[in-house]
């Protein structure tokens, strides 16, 4: 019996290590700048290495301490707001190295949340923001990574003033995301919880295909503006399928916390506690709630797994990537049968054993338009909880449109949900219902005055 509970659990890993494994080609991209278009600092090869470790540790020690199905890694949101956020206020605060200051205060707020979470408060803080607003900021953020993933793929643009769509087909870039976003569209409606990871492979194939026959069997195209000014000369194939990154150890302990206790830095290192407490507390509850695991937020179970949690972004920022979160395809893992911290034990190490095939995982990443649709299905699925908010109260509708409107447009986390949670009490104690606010959220709604008027 022990041998088949293990057999069940181990299954269960491998399929949560399938559904999350693409990871480790988009993080990288987003986290270097070659999703958005921009250098970071960050290094390609560590942050493959970095990633893989960052998932395994979080997943062990989900297993171990939370003794939960559940995977934990570093997620697209949170190294979103590494990138738009911590680093630009790094920069404003004159820091040489941005990228590592903005991991030393990823460590500080990981840090808060381990302490908070010891101390059984973690979810005591959360209900200083309200509900409707914790969802409309994730939904915020979702349509932020949507987008980028829509940049990424040339299929929007910057123009005069705003974003342009540009459906040019016959950009390659557009044709491969169009392509990986209805096959993964396609097998997610079918119910395949590999769809990211198969789209994503169906889109770099066509992209190599397009790279290899388009310049002898169509020159015509081949010498096009839309073909030349495309990313479509970094599809190339692995040299090999096997292999380790080449800078292993890059971004181990290349975090600067000193740095990142410079007052400028204050009142982002807030919203980013904030925003991991919207983040990866709401989404750990959600697994938590969705398997079965505990009847309410006050089980004993939910202290243990935010432990595990915090003690992730606290490795993972000395590994040198972004903040951890519970990962959705957990969900794959779970409906496979499983029910312990095994489960996700086993996803963890795969994880670690997929560093041998780096070159694969590489010239994915080489190619932004090839995981764009990666992006853009998990900016959607962050999206879809639009469904769920309540617009007829205006004192909560103004701060959601705010953060939802706010962080897409300006690509600035950190001012949509510092104007939000500022705005939020303001409007309540015009309509008459200021009880509604909590001391706690009074004092960060004077937090972020402070930082429109004294830190931005």
């Amino acid at each position: 019996m022990m041998v088949k509970g293990f057999a069940n659990e181990a299954l269960a890993g491998a399929t949560t290590f399938v559904a999350m494994v693409v990871v480790m080609a988009v993080l990288p991209d987003v986290l270097c700048g070659q999703a958005l278009g921009t250098a970071t600092g960050f290094v390609p090869d560590a942050v493959v290495w970095s990633t893989a470790i960052a998932v395994a540790a979080g997943c062990v020690l989900m297993g171990t301490i939370g003794r939960l199905p559940i995977a934990v890694g570093p997620t697209y949101g949170q190294a979103f707001f590494l990138v738009l956020t911590m680093i630009p206020a790094a920069v404003a605060a004159g820091s040489a190295d941005p990228w590592r200051t903005a991991l030393g205060a990823t460590f500080v707020a990981g840090v808060v949340l381990l302490l908070l979470s010891l101390a059984g408060l973690r979810t005591v803080v959360l209900r200083a923001v309200d509900a409707q607003l914790q969802t409309a900021i994730g939904c915020g953020i979702g349509l932020l990574i949507a987008t980028m993933g829509l940049r990424a793929a040339g299929i929007i643009a910057p123009g005069a003033g705003a974003f342009r769509l540009i459906i040019d087909l016959r950009s390659p870039d557009v044709i491969v995301c169009i392509i990986g976003i209805v096959t993964a569209g396609v097998m997610q409606a079918r119910g395949w919880r590999t769809a990211l990871l198969f789209a994503t492979a169906v889109a770099f194939a066509c992209a190599w295909l397009l790279r290899s026959l388009v310049p002898s069997m169509l020159p015509q195209w081949a010498a096009s503006d839309a073909w030349t000014a495309s990313q479509i000369l970094g599809a190339t194939v692995p040299t090999g399928a096997m292999g380790l990154p080449a800078q292993h150890f890059e971004g181990l302990l290349s975090l600067d916390v000193v740095g990142a206790l410079a007052p400028q830095m204050w009142a982002p290192t807030l919203l980013l506690i904030f925003s991991m407490l919207c983040d990866s507390t709401t989404g750990l509850l959600a697994l938590m709630h969705h398997g079965g695991f505990i009847s309410s937020n006050d089980d004993p179970p939910v202290r243990r797994a935010m432990i595990a949690d915090s003690l992730s972004t606290c490795a993972s920022s000395l590994l040198g990537v972004s903040a951890c979160g519970a990962y959705a395809e957990s969900n794959a893992g779970i409906a496979a049968g499983g029910r312990s911290g095994t489960t996700a034990i086993v996803a963890g190490v795969l994880m670690l054993a997929a560093l041998a095939f780096a070159p694969i995982v590489e010239a994915l990443g080489n190619y932004p338009p090839a995981s764009a649709p990666v992006l853009v299905l998990v900016g959607a699925a962050m999206a879809s909880q639009l469904r769920r908010l309540q617009w007829n109260d205006s004192a909560a509708s103004v701060p959601m449109l705010l953060v939802i409107v706010g962080i897409p447009l300006t690509s600035s986390i950190a001012d949509s949900m510092a104007a939000a949670l500022l705005a939020s009490p303001v409007l309540k104690v015009v309509s008459g219902r200021a009880r509604e606010t909590s001391l706690l959220g009074w004092l960060l709604a004077a937090a972020m005055a402070a930082y429109f008027t004294w830190l931005r």
